[in-house]
């Protein structure tokens, strides 16, 4: 029982270090250490390890973060072309610590159906651009 504890308490901790947690979709994959490296925070876009079955037409983000006055980009672009991201949204502003859910981020129809792509979400808070990204 108390090695459960600890390893409670001890997750817990690796959550309140991290800048912010991508919950929905799916994340390629999560490195504190490397959030801050553009566009995908250490993670190459083109993986296909973790695909996540983003439609066309958009769905939620949802989010933990752990700073408490950030703003949000939300972008896309295909894996054939990861140098023009398009923004799904304007910039959006969160104040508070904890989950953030933005219930429909619209997607991109039309030309890219059936094509790999890629979803890319940037917090700007205190510590500056902070990167994850889903495909």
């Amino acid at each position: 029982m108390l090695w459960k504890a600890c390893a409670i308490l001890l997750s817990a901790s690796n959550l309140v270090a991290s800048h912010f947690v991508l919950n929905i979709p799916t994340s390629l994959g999560f490195d504190d250490d490397n959030e801050s490296q553009a566009p995908c925070g250490g993670f190459d876009p083109a993986s296909r390890a973790a695909v996540t079955s983003w439609k066309t037409s958009g769905g939620a983000i949802g989010i933990l973060s752990t700073h408490k006055n950030v703003t949000w980009e939300y972008k896309a672009a295909l894996v054939a072309d990861l140098n023009q991201w398009l923004p799904l949204t304007p910039t959006l502003r969160q104040t508070g610590t904890g989950n953030f859910c933005e219930p429909q981020i619209p997607g991109i129809e039309g030309s890219w159906l059936d094509q790999p792509a890629v979803l890319q979400v940037i917090q700007h808070g205190p510590e500056g651009a902070l990167y994850q990204v889903c495909s």
